[in-house]
């Protein structure tokens, strides 16, 4: 993008160079002539266009706004309607052509700040995530005593009664003192013991949600419950009974 914004300084500088070379050509005829006949004038003309660095310089106020182009288009029309016309034509080039793309290179360039900005973000997200699995994974190492590769709940009560256990529960916003309902809520295949992938999803679940123990525990609940209403309703449908129709 800054390539581009300098050949596109380039490119304007070359185009201010030439209309002021056209202008500053005609003002100087215009002056040396009989037709100079306006002091006053005359006294313009010299101020606006009477050298190379005044016409590139009253071209660039009249681009910017730094001065009225019609001031300035008044002044060369002065010196002949074709310079008149050389500067209108300046002035829609540059407003309808120059002007935008000079904002479509800073609009282009505020779009890669952006994206750049929202790959940092998944980045720095996605580095957030392994180091959490790491510690998860080190955290659950440190409770298996046994070095079986699964925890029991009678390891998560014997780890929580570690100083470095509880701080780092502490900082994962959970709540150490329900270490069973942890263990329900971690243990997914109710089958007694926490392995590895139970461990790291749910833990990563739990961490930095507000009471998230709680509300996973309700979900927990409620799949349950749910899993025991359709065991029912089965067996019901396997004994013969049918749901009533409804009217």
């Amino acid at each position: 993008s800054f390539m581009s914004l300098f050949w596109l300084l380039v490119v304007l500088v070359i185009l201010l160079t030439t209309f002021a070379v056209v202008l500053t050509q005609g003002a100087t005829e215009h002056l040396s002539s009989a037709d100079s006949i306006d002091p006053a004038m005359d006294e313009d003309v010299h101020r606006d266009f009477g050298d190379l660095f005044k016409s590139m310089y009253s071209l660039f106020k009249a681009m910017t706004g730094g001065q009225s182009w019609g001031e300035i288009a008044f002044v060369a029309l002065y010196v002949g309607p074709a310079y008149f016309s050389l500067v209108c034509l300046f002035i829609f080039f540059t407003t309808f052509s120059v002007v935008n793309i000079v904002t479509g290179v800073f609009v282009d360039s505020a779009i890669q700040m952006a994206q750049t900005d929202r790959h940092m973000m998944v980045e720095k997200k996605a580095k957030l995530k392994a180091a959490t699995s790491t510690n998860l994974l080190q955290l659950l190492a440190e409770i298996d005593e046994d070095k079986s590769g699964h925890i029991t709940i009678d390891e998560l009560n014997d780890s929580f009664q570690r100083p470095d256990i509880r701080a780092f529960m502490d900082a994962m916003e959970i709540d150490v003192d329900e270490a069973q309902s942890l263990f329900t809520l971690l243990d997914s295949n109710d089958d007694g013991t926490v392995d590895i992938a139970e461990f790291v999803d749910g833990m990563s679940k739990l961490k930095g949600d507000a009471r998230s123990l709680d509300i996973h525990m309700l979900i927990m609940q409620g799949k349950k419950t749910n899993i025991v209403f359709n065991d029912m309703i089965r067996m019901m449908q396997e004994q013969g009974w049918q749901q009533p129709r409804q009217v």
